[in-house]
């Protein structure tokens, strides 16, 4: 289902991004499709879906969107380190952002 669900968003960001091929967030978001829709975690297309993020973060660090989902990205990939950095950065500019909090959380049980 989640494959399913990855590939359909897949193709309208691509059609969005046709659209509008500026849009940080539908770069970020059709990354986001390649990292969830890799079949069972293939790391090629995860990385995939991160260097498309990384592009938008590494412009504007700022991008808090970009940055949760390279630590979505880091968690996939078992980056635990990487994804509490990126974690991190999110809780501090966005104290109310319970979903990162609660990932970042998360992230440090899963690392012991």
């Amino acid at each position: 289902m989640k494959g399913w669900m990855a590939t359909s968003a897949k193709e309208l960001f691509e059609k969005a991004l046709e659209l509008n091929p500026e849009n940080d967030s539908t770069k970020v978001g059709l990354g986001g499709t390649y990292i969830f829709g890799a079949q069972a975690g293939d790391p090629t297309e995860v990385m995939q879906g991160i260097q498309r993020i990384l592009e938008v973060a590494r412009r504007d660090s700022t991008n808090m969107y970009a940055q949760f989902m390279l630590a979505l990205g880091g968690i996939e990939s078992g980056q635990f380190d990487r994804a509490i950095d990126r974690l991190t950065t999110v809780v501090r500019n966005q104290p109310a952002n319970i979903e990162a909090v609660l990932l970042l959380a998360e992230v440090y049980q899963q690392k012991g």
